[in-house]
């Protein structure tokens, strides 16, 4: 079984203002405690790596494992853009 879920504000979900990176976690467990998985892998690409490996951080017991993909590292630290030829 593969589940994908929109983050808070992309797709179809409602944008949650104050929301912050660890809030994420918590609206997985309602989604995986609604389907009755007890353990489960995590994965995310982009911008949702970040939320991936907050899972496995705050849920380390129950993910099987986890995976960021091409993501991204946060753009509000000190000159984001010097690693990024495509930018400079």
């Amino acid at each position: 079984m593969f589940i994908s879920v929109d983050l808070p504000g992309h797709g179809l979900s409602d944008v949650q203002p104050k929301r912050r990176l660890t809030d994420w976690p918590q609206d997985i467990t309602q989604l995986v405690d609604h389907l009755g998985l007890e353990n489960f892998y995590v994965t995310g690409h982009s911008a949702g790596g970040p939320h991936a490996l907050a899972c496995a951080h705050e849920l380390a017991e129950r993910i099987v494992a986890g995976a960021a993909i091409s993501s991204v590292a946060p753009m509000s630290r000190p000159r984001p853009y010097d690693c990024m030829t495509y930018y400079n």
